[in-house]
């Protein structure tokens, strides 16, 4: 009995996978393994600097709100990997929930650097730009004995906002690309266990 052959029959309709197409899977396997690699160091990249980022000029967080800001970024990405989950068994299928949580994901990181950028020739109080978008900013030393709440903070609202987009791309994505990558693997299983009987 030859261990190599596939135990089930194939269904009908189903065409015989042809050898060489393991190419084009080992091909979409490595894109796949090199997407979640980006994947995972835009967003580790991101929460790691993020308290560092909000506590500098010019937005002079105070810690435990920068902190709190993190913790609220992790959770909604990592609950909303079970509505990713979801969304993509029921509704939409894999594929498509990966290009929707993508474009998502991508969005927001084409609006983080709006909060970022500095104007190095003013001080962050005469930062026409940021106050534009974000209100009037607090300088230093009126903030550095209060107490604030997080709404409360320099550019709360856009930050907020900004983040929550990231963390809901990232958490649907995570979701989905293993089974995704998963489905690549099995495929080429297939391919390879053919090749091989015809040997």
């Amino acid at each position: 009995m030859d261990e190599r052959r596939s135990l089930l029959g194939h269904r009908r309709g189903e065409s015989e996978p042809k050898p060489g197409n393991a190419r084009k899977v080992k091909v979409a396997q490595g894109a796949i393994l090199l997407t979640v690699a980006l994947e995972r160091l835009a967003f580790y990249s991101l929460t790691g600097n993020l308290v560092l980022f909000l506590n500098r000029d010019p937005f002079i967080w105070k810690s435990y709100n920068a902190l709190y800001c993190t913790f609220v970024f992790l959770g909604i990405s990592y609950v909303l990997s079970f509505v990713g989950g979801i969304i993509a068994d029921t509704l939409l299928g894999k594929f498509k929930t990966l290009l929707f949580a993508f474009v998502i994901y991508l969005v927001g990181y084409i609006f983080l650097p709006v909060v970022t950028y500095e104007d190095n020739t003013v001080s962050a109080e005469n930062n026409t730009f940021l106050q534009a978008i974000c209100g009037k900013f607090r300088n230093s030393e009126d903030q550095q004995n209060e107490k604030r709440s997080l709404i409360e903070e320099n550019c709360a609202a856009l930050i907020f906002g900004i983040l929550t987009i990231i963390s809901v791309g990232s958490g649907i994505f995570r979701s989905v690309i293993a089974p995704f990558g998963a489905d690549q693997v099995r495929s080429l299983h297939l391919f390879t266990s053919c090749s091989m009987s015809d040997m």
